[in-house]
C-alpha cells in the first residue's frame, strides 16, 4: 500500500524552490568540476516522471515503500519510469492510474532534473520530467 498525504500549497512551493536551487548550484559548477564529481557508468540514463497533483488548494505526495532500492521511506511527488516508444505525458498519467488508482490531467512540464544516486556498487543515473496535474478522480 502506498501512503498519500495532501499538502498545502506553500509547502509544496518550498519543495519545488529547494530541489529547484540544488539543481541551479549544481549547473553552475564549471563543466570540469561536475565531470570530476560524476561515477563512470555503463547504464544509460533512466528517463522519468513525477506528477505534481493539485487537488483544490492542495498537492499530493506519496511515501517510497520500505523495500525501495533507492531511497525508502522518503517522500516524493509520485510518477514512474518511461517505457520505450510511450509519450512522457502519456507514461505519467499511465504510472499514477496504476499505482494509485486515479485519474489526473497531465498538465504544463514545471523542470527537468537530472540526479545520479549511489545504489550499491552501481550509480543510477535519472533524468525526471516533473509536471503540473490535475486530479480528476
Amino acid at each position: 500500500m502506498v501512503l498519500l498525504r495532501l499538502l498545502d500549497g506553500i509547502d509544496v512551493f518550498k519543495l519545488l524552490e529547494q530541489f529547484m536551487l540544488a539543481e541551479s548550484n549544481w549547473q553552475r559548477l564549471p563543466q570540469s568540476e561536475r565531470l570530476g564529481m560524476m561515477p563512470v557508468m555503463a547504464d544509460k540514463p533512466i528517463l522519468v516522471t513525477a506528477a505534481i497533483i493539485q487537488k483544490g488548494s492542495k498537492f499530493l505526495v506519496a511515501q517510497r515503500r520500505s523495500d525501495s532500492r533507492v531511497e525508502a521511506n522518503k517522500w516524493e511527488f509520485p510518477g514512474g519510469k518511461v517505457e520505450f516508444l510511450e509519450h512522457p505525458e502519456e507514461g505519467l498519467a499511465r504510472e499514477i492510474r496504476e499505482e494509485l488508482d486515479l485519474k489526473v490531467r497531465v498538465g504544463n512540464l514545471l523542470t527537468i532534473s537530472s540526479h545520479i544516486y549511489q545504489t550499491g556498487t552501481s550509480p543510477l543515473h535519472i533524468v525526471l520530467l516533473a509536471y503540473l496535474c490535475q486530479w480528476e478522480s
